[in-house]
């Protein structure tokens, strides 16, 4: 078979266009697929929802839950008519807000409504949203309230609102939503028992945490759970608890430990909220007392040791506090952050926790049949220190003691699976209390879960970010209270809508921090140097006051003053050069995300271009191929 030198460019001619034309197809949507990857991680906007995480659409989760729900609702969106000009970055938040909302509203099978409400400042709208309970943005520069929040009403006229909507909760904007539309939606409340010396001595009136003022508890109930105190001297847990939280536990009875261990063999969920140093206890007993959870014998029994008498310290994972008039790093008041997280549903969406005193957990499984988690661990520049000593010492003495043990300490756990008995035999066997008993067990009927957290502090509304001042009753708290909630949908197997990993990150991942990274690593070592050197200064001066302070000759002393005076100096300094500094490192940072803007915008192009032209050389190879083997023929 032979082909004419025409019909062969006719073919040629027609391949070309046709397949050209398919390639440049590819290659443009190649191009929208990797700008909006890039513009997405990079600026925060997208042009159509094309990442993995699909964080602009609602998850599969939310719409089934919209799809079976049978509940009228309204949802209020209060948004300052002014917010445009006080914040560009709220104002643009707010039109993501209205859009996710109005998801919600397309999803449900018009059983939600939604209604925007501009506020102006000083109206009587105004003053009506703070009645339910919305608190304005905190912004600086502004001269009155400026608000962006929700409320979300059923149609009996039952309420509950998210008083804010924080842009540092943007990742998991979707689950704050949907588990408060899950709270008023009627589905079953869980019932938490909690055991806590907060309970058992609110009678003696001297209790600033009784139970209905506890914010800690109102924020568990508007979370959707139903709160059961329990007495610490029943020896069973009531049939009804579907998980028990032991919040403090001091000098806990054999009935409580009794009454916990019978409820794991039954399959049963306990959360162990312990504090070798409670703040909480402190503010209360003025004084500072060796903790004694009374817990000892049960965590031996189950491998772990929980060191009550020292407290964890971390070099570089900590809050700051003023000490001695100056603001310093505190290493026994915690952050932990995603790096220190365990992938694991019970942190999912968390990006940062904060405790004041924690201790550790250390674990050697006994037997095969239960596994443990570490869910969060303090970061590798750790130590150990006694906790009365601590309590004595001033912050230069600790300091000077803290060494790095290079380890990283659990600060919590999880115990999974068919649990040991710890007694042998019933503690009561006979009389009246007997017949409201389950039977006594010996061995596990079923799977049970335990989770052991090393501080209580963390539900002081202090440590939760954007709660509110007076803790008002709301889904809204920070990282803090997201993770005890997760910890108690998790052990009760909450049916409330969760989002799981629908995360977007804002850390490591994030491309304005990996800039700014790229920026600080270009001063690090310097700018180390500096702050060496202006805490050292600090240090002396300190030390020069504390000598003066029961010596008013040596204080008097014009050698002593020139020194304190040239000490002084040299502080004002450092201080001015670290100020410099991080002026360069911002201008840096601005430099670098300007080449990274440009780069971005070319790189999709160049990259759909060379896809292009390998389609094209791929094309042209395979059609001399194909041409050759006609001629052949």
């Amino acid at each position: 078979m032979t082909i004419k030198g025409d019909n062969i460019l006719k073919i040629r001619r027609k391949i070309t266009s046709g397949e050209g034309l398919a390639i440049l197809f590819g290659g443009i949507l190649l191009l929208v697929i990797l700008f909006n990857i890039l513009s997405g991680l990079f600026f925060g906007y997208i042009i159509g929802d094309v990442t993995a995480d699909k964080r602009y659409r609602l998850s599969s989760a939310t719409k089934e839950f919209l799809d079976k729900n049978e509940v009228p609702l309204t949802i209020r969106l209060y948004v300052s008519k002014d917010l445009k000009q006080a914040s560009s970055i709220y104002g643009d938040y707010a039109e993501y807000v209205n859009r996710l909302l109005n998801q919600y509203v397309e999803n449900s099978h018009n059983l939600i409504k939604l209604e925007l409400v501009e506020i102006t400042p000083y109206s009587s709208t105004e003053m009506t949203v703070e009645k339910f309970g919305l608190r304005p943005l905190e912004l600086e520069d502004t001269t009155h309230s400026v608000y962006l929040g929700a409320n979300i009403i059923r149609v009996d006229s039952e309420a509950v609102s998210i008083p804010v909507f924080d842009i540092e909760r943007k990742s998991i904007l979707e689950d704050d939503i949907s588990r408060t539309i899950s709270v008023l939606t009627g589905r079953k409340k869980f019932v938490i028992g909690i055991i806590s010396p907060y309970f058992n001595i609110a009678s003696l009136g001297n209790m600033f945490l009784l139970d209905d003022n506890w914010s800690f508890i109102r924020l568990l109930s508007a979370a959707g759970f139903a709160i059961k105190p329990l007495s610490d001297v029943s020896p069973y847990i009531p049939e009804d608890v579907d998980a028990v939280l032991v919040f403090y536990p001091v000098s806990l009875k054999p009935f409580s430990l009794y009454a916990i261990d019978q409820y794991l063999l039954r399959g049963g969920n306990v959360m162990v909220m312990m504090d070798s140093f409670s703040e909480i206890r402190l503010s209360q007993d003025k004084d500072f007392t060796p903790y004694n959870s009374g817990m000892q014998k049960f965590l031996d029994n189950l491998g772990i040791t929980y060191y009550e008498d020292m407290l964890i310290g971390d070099l570089d994972n900590n809050q700051t506090v003023i000490s001695a008039g100056r603001t310093v790093p505190y290493p026994f008041h915690l952050r932990v952050y995603q790096e220190q997280m365990t992938r694991h549903p019970v942190m999912n969406n968390l990006h940062e926790l904060r405790l004041n005193y924690g201790s550790l957990f250390n674990f050697k499984p006994l037997y095969k049949d239960l596994n443990i988690t570490p869910l969060f661990k303090t970061g590798f520049n750790s130590s150990l220190l006694p906790t009365e000593w601590v309590y004595l010492q001033t912050y230069d003495a600790m300091m000077n003691k803290m060494k790095s043990e290079n380890f990283q300490f659990s600060l919590a756990l999880l115990v999974e699976g068919n649990f040991r008995a710890l007694y042998k035999r019933p503690l009561i066997d006979n009389g009246p209390l007997l017949l409201k008993m389950p039977v006594f067990i010996n061995k596990a009927e079923k799977n049970g879960k335990l989770l052991l957290v090393s501080d209580s502090d963390m539900v002081g509304p202090q440590l939760w970010k954007g709660g509110s001042p007076d803790g008002s009753v709301s889904f809204y708290s920070s990282d803090n209270f997201f993770f005890i909630r997760n910890a108690l949908d998790y052990l009760t197997s909450s049916n409330y809508t969760q989002v799981g990993q629908k995360f977007i990150s804002r850390n490591k991942i994030n491309l304005n921090n990996i800039i700014l990274a790229w920026a600080k690593n270009r001063y690090a070592d310097q700018l180390n140097r500096l702050k060496l050197q202006l805490n050292d200064v600090k240090r002396q001066i300190n030390q020069f006051y504390r000598e003066d302070k029961n010596d008013n000759e040596l204080k008097n002393s014009i050698g002593r003053q020139k020194k304190i005076y040239d000490l002084q100096n040299k502080e004002r300094t450092l201080e001015q050069t670290v100020k410099e500094i991080d002026y360069y490192i911002q201008g840096s940072y601005h430099k670098l995300k300007i080449w990274f803007a440009v780069v971005m915008m070319i790189l999709p192009a160049l990259l759909s271009v060379l896809l292009l032209w390998m389609g094209y050389r791929i094309y042209q190879f395979l059609y001399q191929a194909k041409m050759k083997g006609k001629f052949n023929e």
